[in-house]
């Protein structure tokens, strides 16, 4: 099965820049589970709460499948972690491709009343969950839903189809 093992530029066992751990612990590193906190936000903030979204399977664009009529504007994202710029740079995506495959370090995104974000971010921090608004929905024109993501110095406009 040599040719279908991995062939990449790095070792599994080299160090991640920025981690102190190596490309194949990171890979493999469990997924943080949200339960606990995401019971306490919707037994609090139900009401104020239009949408949930858990970035996997669709990455960033996971919204592109929800909503009518609606921009979903991501312009102060939490910052990339280390991991997703090391995957950046040996891969050479774009920050479309990245936003299309990967949650950038977005996890679980809440969209909900500008009032209640404050309470949920308390929330997420009293579980050690690092929380912040991250933009906001506007309205669209033709019913079509928009993602404008910027990272960085870079901005991407995706639509859906």
């Amino acid at each position: 099965i040599k040719e279908l093992a991995y062939t990449g530029n790095f070792g599994l066992d080299e160090m991640v820049p920025g981690l102190s751990m190596t490309v194949g612990e990171a890979v493999l590193s469990p997924t943080r589970l949200y339960a606990p906190m995401m019971w306490q936000v919707l037994h609090d903030f139900r009401p104020a709460i239009s949408a949930i979204f858990h970035n996997t399977g669709g990455g960033q664009t996971k919204c592109l499948g929800f909503g009518e009529g609606v921009c979903y504007e991501k312009t102060d994202p939490l910052p990339l972690p280390p991991f997703f710029r090391f995957l950046q740079e040996a891969t050479g995506y774009s920050l479309t491709d990245m936003a299309r495959t990967f949650n950038l370090g977005s996890r679980m995104e809440v969209v909900c009343d500008r009032d209640a974000a404050a309470g949920i971010i308390a929330v997420s921090e009293a579980f050690n969950i690092q929380a912040k608004v991250i933009g906001e929905v506007t309205s669209t024109s033709q019913h079509r839903r928009a993602l404008v993501l910027k990272h960085g110095a870079e901005t991407v406009t995706l639509t859906s189809p």
